[in-house]
């Protein structure tokens, strides 16, 4: 049977380990994971673990083998040779003991229920829609519903799950306390609501035309022509023939009351869809600019009727929003039309920046420095060819996208306001995925400049670092920042040494933020200086985000199973647009 993960030991830390030595390591790490550990040799030296066990077993399997390999290099043969006894403490061994006979204690509901069977039951038929689409309790949770696992031990009950003639299923809890039955039944309703969300919803999208009485007729334009972009990925950029005179009303009149409905409605219903969906979370109005994509777009220079062109976003062209929206120059002159308006920002001190100085001004304001690398994971090995494709005249193959591992870094002021080095934080985002995975897309144009803002919400799940490869978490500790940086500086701010083991997966991204509060609310406005991959100069952002998003958003990183962040589904939009 293949293993469940498999942990490659990087070339440049593979230490000088005998097979019998390594032997007795690994049945020591196997006693105190509870898991099985195969090694594997190469030319003599170890070059990979695989481990078989369940999710948390393997967890603890990696964060042993990960220690192991930090320090195996930096050690004697001799010194890393010997599974080592740790010190006895009677405190420890007792508290140990007691954690271990619970843990023996809740294991019981794990299994099938007693003979003796509990008081307390609940039973509830499994959703019809969910059985009308064929997804059943075991493709939702596995064959023996061990995903409940963890409500199962922490609620103290029984779940099963029992067919109900005519094709359908039904969901028993049961239990010695009835409070903990009905806990147990909410925390069972979260993940059914999770899976629906997984299964039969998509990403929720929604389109609307700001200026869309200012022209009726839309030109499709060649990406090459904004030289200054960092991407040409998309095939055309639209563009609203408008006439100067017109140009620029819209921003003096309110959206109809049924579109913003219907904003708040797409909203409503992608905060309710995330609300028990464990990750790191990010909510953001980006102003930028914007392409199409998609297999079959009209040519470049035509010209479509308005209504075609809303047509088409809504159905097979891919609506493509850009992060940036001014070249260097145009956005060094957004810096300083920023800080000039009195009457509409003022100083705040930036979130990220928890022990900086209030600012008194605008002009004092100093930004937050962050980098995000993209890099390998390199317990995935190579990454594989993708099917190949025919596009008519020749057949062409693209290589798959890698699991990637995203790690990102801040620098922001510390009391004395000099710039300090936070603890990197390590993410994983969807396989396959190059980006964290989008729940909301909302998307307002200004078409006549063939810009947009963008409602966005997105998600990574948060690494342990324990279980992180050891030449990442280096390569981490290797980044700072140049020495005697000048923050006006259009250069990048960011230096880092390389590793054999270390793929960057298309480059770098960092950015300069500079945040300024939005007078009479708490909304916060960025202006964001961003170098991507092989770019000399860097371009320029606008997001706009309220103070409490962070906040709010914050619970969902290490929710428990079953769990949800505590925002009532009825009140979302009130809780994260409170004025």
């Amino acid at each position: 049977r293949p293993p469940s993960k498999v942990i490659r030991v990087p070339r440049e830390l593979r230490p000088n380990t005998h097979y019998g030595t390594l032997n007795n390591l690994v049945k020591a790490w196997e006693a105190e994971a509870e898991c099985r550990i195969i090694p594997k040799f190469d030319r003599g030296q170890i070059s990979e673990f695989g481990l078989h066990g369940s999710g948390a077993q393997v967890d603890a399997g990696i964060r042993t083998i990960n220690k192991w390999i930090e320090k195996a290099c930096s050690k004697t043969q001799k010194s890393s040779s010997w599974a080592k006894t740790t010190t006895f403490h009677p405190n420890e061994w007792y508290y140990g003991e007691l954690d271990k006979m619970e843990m023996e204690r809740k294991h019981v509901f794990k299994q099938l229920v007693p003979d003796c069977e509990p008081p307390h039951r609940i039973s509830m038929d499994w959703p019809k829609d969910l059985t009308e689409a064929n997804i059943t309790p075991q493709i939702c949770f596995g064959n023996k519903l061990d995903s409940l696992n963890p409500i199962r031990v922490n609620d103290e009950v029984w779940i099963s799950c029992r067919s109900v003639p005519p094709g359908r299923f039904a969901i028993d809890i049961q239990g010695f306390e009835q409070e903990h039955v009905e806990i147990a039944q909410e925390h069972f309703e979260n993940m059914v609501a999770n899976a629906r969300s997984r299964q039969l919803m998509g990403l929720m999208i929604l389109n609307v035309i700001l200026d869309s009485k200012e022209g009726t007729e839309v030109i499709l334009e060649d990406p090459a022509a904004q030289a200054w972009w960092p991407s040409k990925d998309g095939k055309v950029v639209p563009r609203l023939l408008t006439t100067p005179l017109d140009m620029g009303d819209f921003r003096t009149t309110v959206l109809h009351p049924m579109q913003i409905v219907e904003i708040q409605k797409f909203v409503h219903q992608s905060l309710t869809l995330i609300r028990c969906q464990r990750g790191t979370y990010s909510m953001k109005i980006n102003f930028g600019c914007v392409a199409l994509g998609g297999e079959k777009l009209p040519a470049i220079g035509t010209k479509h009727p308005l209504a075609s062109f809303v047509k088409g976003i809504n159905g097979p062209a891919e609506v493509m929003p850009k992060k940036w929206l001014y070249d260097s120059k145009d956005g060094q002159d957004l810096l300083a039309r920023f800080r000039s308006s009195k009457d509409l920002l003022e100083p705040v001190k930036s979130i990220s920046s928890p022990f900086g100085t209030q600012p008194e001004a605008l002009e004092d304001i100093r930004p937050v420095f962050r980098g995000t690398w993209y890099i390998v994971d390199p317990n995935e090995g190579p990454p594989r060819p993708a099917a190949a494709r025919n596009t008519g005249n020749k057949t062409t193959q693209k290589p798959a996208v890698p699991k990637l591992v995203v790690v990102r870094i801040e620098w922001s002021e510390d009391e004395d306001g000099e710039y300090e080095k936070m603890t990197p934080c390590y993410y994983q985002i969807k396989d396959g995925a190059t980006e964290p995975q989008e729940h909301m897309d909302i998307n307002l144009f200004e078409l006549g400049q063939s810009r947009l803002w963008r409602f966005s919400l997105d998600s990574m799940d948060l690494l342990s670092k324990q279980t992180v490869s050891p030449v990442i978490i280096a390569f981490a500790e290797s980044v700072s920042m140049k020495s005697n940086y000048d923050i006006s500086s259009e250069g990048a701010f960011a230096t880092w040494r390389t590793s054999p083991s270390v793929y960057l997966y298309d480059g770098c991204y960092m950015e300069k933020v500079y945040t300024y509060g939005i007078r009479g609310s708490e909304y916060r406005v960025d202006a964001r200086q961003m170098w991507f991959s092989h770019q000399s100069k860097p371009c320029w952002g606008v997001t706009v985000r309220h103070r409490d998003w962070e906040t709010l958003l914050n619970q969902l990183e290490r929710l428990p199973t079953g769990h949800g962040a505590d925002w009532k589904r009825d009140t979302a939009v009130e809780t994260f647009f409170p004025d």
